[in-house]
């Protein structure tokens, strides 16, 4: 956003040497394509070999759809069976800055469910170049978790989804992956399903038996035997 764009100059001046700039610039690209081609475009063409990304947290961040197509890109799958690291850097403006703690929905969407996730780094905006490079240091070595990611789904839907539940879980957060990945390493993790069934009762509300007298067998016996006599 134009708004936060001294800080991001600032950022960019002071760790050059460590990052490059994939933000799309005014006239980049043409207004009068379809939103469908310009996340197509950002995600293959901008972002297609992002380490970490960096989000800015202004205080009208979280309404930019491009900050979400951003996200998103960063999480296709990347070579070498990773993906990229989130970071975001809340801004003097946000409401937050300096407090210590993040409100979900004073942020991007899709950033928040990947925070909650315990996939994203959140920290404060700080113009010191040793703790901004451990930040991205430690969303870099994020990247390695997505099994932990998977657990902490699985243990927030109180051990009640299943592969293709968990697939759209992570697809929702923003990762691309197919369900037999997230099946195979659901399998490694030992994640399984508890799926407790309501047992059957009665108008009286009493609990019926299971198991129900074969009627069909029965009448079979009866009319062979009838049939023999």
């Amino acid at each position: 956003h134009k708004d936060d764009s001294k800080y991001k100059e600032a950022f960019l001046n002071l760790m050059d040497d460590l990052t490059v700039s994939k933000s799309v610039k005014s006239g980049d690209i043409s207004s009068e394509v379809s939103d469908e081609y310009v996340k197509q475009l950002i995600q293959k063409e901008y972002l297609h070999d992002t380490t970490v990304l960096i989000v800015l947290i202004g205080p009208k961040t979280k309404c930019r759809k491009h900050v979400d197509w951003e996200i998103s890109g960063a999480l296709n799958f990347k070579v070498g069976d990773s993906y990229a690291g989130l970071l975001g850097l809340k801004l003097p403006e946000h409401d937050d800055y300096g407090t210590g703690s993040t409100t979900h929905y004073k942020i991007p969407d899709r950033l928040a469910d990947n925070f909650k996730s315990g996939y994203a780094i959140i920290r404060d905006y700080t113009t010191d170049r040793k703790k901004l490079q451990e930040y991205i240091e430690l969303a870099f070595k994020n990247r390695k978790i997505n099994f932990k990611v998977l657990k902490n789904i699985f243990n927030m839907s109180n051990k009640t989804y299943g592969y293709r539940r968990m697939h759209l879980a992570m697809k929702k957060l923003g990762f691309k992956q197919n369900e037999k990945i997230v099946r195979k390493r659901m399998k490694i993790l030992d994640l399984k399903c508890e799926i407790r069934q309501n047992k059957r009762k009665n108008n009286n509300n009493k609990e019926m038996n299971s198991k129900c007298t074969n009627y069909l067998n029965f009448c079979a016996f009866l009319y062979k035997e009838q049939k023999t006599l």
